[in-house]
């Protein structure tokens, strides 16, 4: 008799110990498997949120930004790209190059630099005074007009009222600027 209670007991513990380790792998794939889905979301959802002057609230998600952000960047740009002088021009142009993605980076950087040179061999220093920024939120498309201002080694040219052209893009989270052109009035 004692035997028998024996028998089943000892089957009963064998019965809770299967039931437990399929409940111990069960759960360590369940937590492989949530490990794996966080460290790939966290790989994926990149986000950029320049500029460093941060003065009004915006909005961004995965596959949009608001007004208030693109023109905030644009003035980020504008400052890079206008605002220099032969001891800081291949840090700002550096720094705008980064947010240019690869495809157009090749023909941007020859041209900076190009610019670089002649701003540093010509002791040019220039800043550009924004009147009004246009924002198409929907092309990513910014209109800035102003007053660019330079010295040209030491003597002050007359400033000159300007256009400029921004084509941004923003996709996964990531600002792009793809040109800076001046518009040609007609």
């Amino acid at each position: 008799m004692l035997n028998e209670h024996n028998g089943e007991a000892l089957k009963a513990a064998r019965f809770i110990n299967y039931v437990l380790t399929a409940v111990v792998l069960i759960t360590a794939l369940g937590t492989a498997g949530l490990s794996f889905a966080l460290l790939s979301q966290n790989q994926a959802e990149k986000r950029t949120f320049v500029p460093p002057h941060i003065d009004r609230a915006f909005t961004i998600s995965s596959d949009a930004v608001d007004e208030a952000y693109l023109s905030m960047m644009a003035d980020w740009w504008i400052h890079l790209k206008f605002n220099v002088t032969p001891s800081n021009v291949k840090r700002q142009f550096n720094l705008l190059i980064t947010y240019v993605p690869p495809k157009y980076w090749s023909g941007l950087q020859d041209k900076l630099m190009r610019e670089a040179e002649f701003i540093i061999e010509n002791d040019v220093t220039s800043f550009f005074e924004v009147d009004t920024l246009s924002i198409n939120l929907n092309e990513m498309k910014i209109r800035v007009k102003g007053t660019l201002n330079k010295t040209i080694a030491g003597r002050t040219l007359d400033p000159e009222p300007v256009t400029y052209l921004l084509q941004a893009d923003y996709s996964s989270g990531l600002i792009e600027l793809h040109t800076i052109a001046q518009e040609i009035p007609l």
